[in-house]
């Protein structure tokens, strides 16, 4: 075995005056100087000078039960226990970042290793943005393998370019505030009984209804629904909401100017109603 040889003297090798030096005679290396003013260094040679913090380190470091049987990265750190950064608590979390501004200028992993092909952060699995500090509400960006989702949950609705902006699907370039490039497709209802018009629904066949009713008008604002009579010898009368009442040309629910609180289908004729918020309008008939 090798019978190596230390020094322990103030001042010199690297240390202020005042200094304490720990020094490897084998090597002529400073393995460890505490400065005048209390700071640590260790690893940081002969020629080093006083530490600039309270423990300056040149080398990897290991903390925790890795200490002893891991290597650490070149001049990184490995932690076996929980991290807190500008806390005293991080609990049970791996990492707790308490305040302040994070910057990451590589790409991120989360649950799975970033790829040199991914974006700047990579996510094994669902990604919850979270709209208040209970997570109570907020957005979640997941991949389900057939398909991909973007789902606001605790029931709210989901708004895209809420403050402006056009929208594109099939289009990067939309010129419309919704610019489909292909196909639309829309919710199909058929109803063999007296319904009432749900606001997820456009189309409707009644084969065989004898009476349609509508949502109440002031909710429904821009709302299409197409409604189709099924039956050649049967009629279909359409109805405003219970809930809108009134009588006269201005009472809400009404169709058209002043045609009344229904309308009658005959045969197999069709009709397109929009709601503008008071009444209901015929867009178009179909014969």
């Amino acid at each position: 075995p090798i019978c190596r040889q230390y020094s322990i003297f103030s001042g010199g090798a690297g240390a202020s005056p005042g200094g304490l030096v720990f020094f490897d005679n084998n090597s002529s290396t400073n393995r460890m100087a505490i400065g005048p003013s209390g700071n640590v260094s260790i690893g940081l040679g002969i020629n080093s000078t006083e530490a600039k913090g309270k423990l300056d380190i040149g080398g990897g470091v290991v903390i925790g039960s890795y200490a002893g049987n891991n290597t650490p990265p070149t001049n990184g750190l490995i932690v076996s226990g929980n991290v807190g950064i500008g806390t005293a608590t991080p609990g049970s979390y791996m990492l707790y970042v308490n305040g302040g501004d994070s910057v990451f200028t590589g790409r991120v992993g989360i649950g799975v290793a970033p790829t040199g092909g991914g974006g700047q952060i990579t996510v094994g699995g669902s990604l919850k943005v979270a709209g208040q500090a209970t997570e109570a509400s907020g957005l979640i960006l997941s991949d389900e393998g057939s398909y991909k989702r973007i789902q606001s949950f605790d029931l709210e609705p989901l708004a895209i370019n809420s403050l402006g902006n056009n929208v594109g699907i099939g289009t990067s370039n939309p010129s419309s505030t919704l610019h489909i490039n292909g196909s639309l497709s829309t919710k199909f209802r058929n109803c063999n009984t007296d319904c009432t018009v749900a606001s997820d629904d456009h189309f409707i066949l009644a084969y065989g209804a004898g009476t349609i009713t509508l949502p109440p008008v002031a909710g429904a604002v821009g709302r299409q629904y197409i409604i189709k009579q099924g039956l050649s010898g049967s009629s279909l009368t359409i109805r405003r909401s219970l809930s809108d009442t009134g009588v006269g040309s201005g009472a809400a629910g009404y169709f058209d100017w002043g045609l009344g609180t229904s309308i009658t289908l005959t045969g197999y004729q069709s009709i397109m109603l929009v709601s503008d918020g008071v009444w209901w309008w015929r867009a178009a008939n179909f014969n």
